[in-house]
């Protein structure tokens, strides 16, 4: 419960803050400043019925996520930045074969990441996100999964940009190192 007034309050904050910017009086300036549009929220709802043995069962599930800018920086067409946020998934099951205190698994994170950019033709990105995996009741540091990542970003030309790094996770199962490779 209170993981939903949380989410709540913080989708009325960012309406809140997206209205308010939407009723400021445009600038009587006539250039255009460039700026960095970064920033996501993304929420959504999934619900599946089946049946299995006879048996009645459904699946929902909710996610949100939100990133907002810590820090940005637009400087001679180089963008730099800090991303920070939280995200939230939650699978819930239902039916007559589900015990009640299996019924609810939750997912919190909290992504990070951060750009450095070189040049108009290279930058590099990090990115951790830590994440409570669990379903809430009996938390310990097995609950915890972390992922982070590097990856070097080149623009090739305006229509061709890749990207070369690495992945390591740590899961439940055990590390996990995997190589990246972006192509836009």
């Amino acid at each position: 419960m209170k993981i939903k007034i949380a989410l709540l309050i913080a989708v009325i904050w960012i309406l809140l803050r997206l209205t308010s910017h939407a009723q400021e009086r445009p600038s009587t300036q006539n250039f255009v400043k460039p700026s960095l549009q970064l920033g996501s929220f993304k929420a959504d709802y999934t619900y599946s019925p089946f049946e299995i043995g006879g048996a009645e069962m459904s699946i929902q599930q909710s996610n949100a996520s939100l990133i907002l800018p810590v820090f940005s920086r637009l400087k001679e067409g180089k963008p730099d930045f800090l991303l920070s946020g939280i995200a939230y998934t939650g699978l819930f099951l239902h039916g007559n074969n589900v015990a009640d205190d299996r019924s609810a698994f939750h997912s919190i994170s909290v992504p990070l990441t951060y750009q450095k950019t070189f040049s108009k033709k290279h930058a590099i990105s990090f990115s951790f996100i830590p994440t409570l995996s669990s379903d809430l009741k009996d938390i310990s540091h097995e609950d915890f999964i972390y992922t982070g990542a590097v990856s070097l970003k080149v623009k090739h030309s305006e229509s061709f940009v890749y990207s070369l790094g690495v992945v390591y996770s740590r899961q439940f199962f055990g590390s996990l190192f995997l190589p990246l490779i972006g192509i836009d």
